[in-house]
């Protein structure tokens, strides 16, 4: 079987990718969830660059898979917070808002600037134990972060040290807004850039 490679070249396709990996992880979860996905769908074996590979048995049952099938949502949100935090840096520059002077308070900040804070704040919980995120809200980076235009705010006060949780960011739904917001943002200044 041949290899399928996709460049990632810019800001752009870094988060449009990232946003298909995570849709693409919530189906799987969700085929698990619904058991059109079962342990015995896959093979106990299979060759990769002609070496055999095992599953081990005890990820041949159904809490095993229900349990990789979450873990690869929670790498999907991961990988997406990364892409888009990196995208809007490539694209927005630096330094980032809270790390400007003097230092904005979060209600009067632009929705980008809102978005963009919002993005590194998701990067760095999943940046130090992406399977097990915690929030890491240092003092520049503790308020309530709102963007208007999606009727979204991210009190990160109440946040610093816990757990991350997907309700903390009002739900798969709003995330996946949240993200083909960042997207938006991100495709736009590409087509100003481009049309200069």
């Amino acid at each position: 079987m041949g290899t399928i490679r996709r460049l990632v070249d810019s800001p752009l396709s870094k988060i449009r990718t990232a946003r298909q990996f995570l849709f693409h992880a919530w189906m799987l979860y969700d085929a698990v969830q619904r058991g059109a996905i079962t342990p015995a769908t896959f093979a106990n074996e299979f060759i990769v660059e002609g070496a055999t590979l095992a599953r081990p048995p005890a990820d041949r049952t159904p809490h095993a898979l229900n349990g990789w099938a979450w873990n690869t949502v929670l790498a999907g949100m991961s990988i997406s917070t990364m892409a888009a935090d990196q995208a809007m840096d490539a694209t927005f520059g630096f330094p980032r808002p809270r790390d400007r002077t003097p230092l904005q308070a979060p209600d009067e900040m632009s929705d980008r600037d809102a978005a963009r804070t919002i993005m590194y704040m998701l990067r760095s919980a999943y940046a130090h134990d992406t399977l097990n995120p915690r929030w890491v809200c240092g003092p520049r980076y503790l308020g309530a972060f709102h963007i208007a235009e999606l009727g979204f705010t991210l009190d990160t006060t109440v946040l610093n040290g816990q757990p991350w949780n997907i309700a903390h960011v009002g739900g798969a739904v709003t995330y996946f807004n949240l993200l083909a917001y960042c997207q938006n943002l991100v495709a736009v200044a590409e087509r100003r850039q481009d049309q200069e």
